[in-house]
């Protein structure tokens, strides 16, 4: 029976420190409360400064026509210290929606152990990923089987719509709607849409889902993560970091043209987990403009930088 997935909060208070806890949480089971992740009002403010120089950058970058608006996301994964910047913007999250849809094969795969061992053959329209302003540097190929490890590698690491399209396939609707509705708490239809807007706070949850290994296994949780480590793209914000910092990350683009006007709508965003020295950061970024592609690219990359260099500071 399919369970909905609708979010319940609970607010606990600690008396002794004035301290206000949200707990979202997984219904549906009888005997269990399952903790998918939590929140505390209480901030150190060490990402103050940081917000500010943000702000700046974002609204130079508008002045100079490289940005129409953007929305950044930055949370501190030890100590829940989080800053945000224009939360009301909604985006399109295109390709970030694979990272949902990889959680959903995964889990999948731990429901049915057995799945692990087929083979898949890829017999869809071979035509997903031609109109992808950045291709995939690696694809299913029509007439050719895969087993589905292969399938979300190609999945994340190439941002192959080939193989979002067979997993579509693969994953029963009512498993894959969970997962879904779970990983973005406030999804505002009941079915999976390429239409849906999120803001960068709704973005950014499933990767603290993966990181605190609150939905899939703790072993299966660090293999996500750890493909996401070597995601083909580097043009975004693994250019903004330190050849040493790894990241796990996932970019999102869409980019509508109007023939009659000749003017390019492109929306670039890219959410992931930068291993800082000092503690993990999860920072997601989103933009909308009518720029080239390389100069979004580069204020991802300075954004990136930015915040790179004021927490280390």
């Amino acid at each position: 029976i399919f369970i909905g997935a609708a979010m319940v909060y609970f607010l606990d208070k600690n008396i002794n420190s004035k301290q206000e806890t949200s707990q979202l949480r997984i219904p549906g089971y009888k005997y269990t409360n399952p903790l998918l992740a939590c929140d505390s009002d209480v901030s150190s403010g060490q990402l103050s400064k940081t917000k500010e120089t943000l702000e700046t950058e974002i609204d130079n970058s508008i002045k100079s026509h490289n940005l129409i608006e953007s929305s950044i996301y930055i949370r501190n994964l030890e100590n829940f210290d989080t800053a945000i910047i224009n939360p009301e913007l909604r985006f399109s999250p295109a390709s970030l929606q694979k990272i949902p849809l990889m959680i959903a094969a995964i889990k999948f795969v731990e429901k049915k152990p057995e799945v692990q061992s087929q083979q898949y053959k890829f017999d869809l329209t071979d035509t997903s990923n031609f109109l992808q302003e950045i291709p995939p540097g690696d694809t299913l190929i029509w007439g050719q089987s895969y087993n589905i490890s292969t399938i979300i590698e190609k999945l994340i690491k190439y941002s192959d719509n080939n193989s979002s399209l067979i997993l579509k396939q693969i994953i029963p609707e009512q498993d894959l709607y969970r997962t879904y509705q779970i990983l973005f708490p406030f999804y505002p239809q009941d079915k999976i849409s390429d239409s849906v807007e999120l803001s960068v706070e709704d973005a950014a949850f499933p990767y603290r889902v993966l990181y605190n290994s609150t939905y899939l296994s703790r072993q299966n949780s660090e293999l996500a993560l750890q493909l996401m480590t070597n995601i083909d793209y580097k043009q975004g914000m693994v250019a903004g970091l330190p050849s040493d910092v790894p990241v796990a990350h996932k970019f999102g683009l869409l980019t509508d043209f109007d023939i009659k006007t000749q003017q390019v709508e492109r929306q670039l965003h890219e959410c992931g987990i930068v291993y800082f020295p000092s503690s993990p950061h999860l920072v997601c970024i989103m933009t909308k403009s009518n720029a080239p592609l390389e100069h979004v690219e580069k204020y991802i990359q300075k954004i990136t930088s930015l915040i790179y260099s004021n927490l280390a500071s």
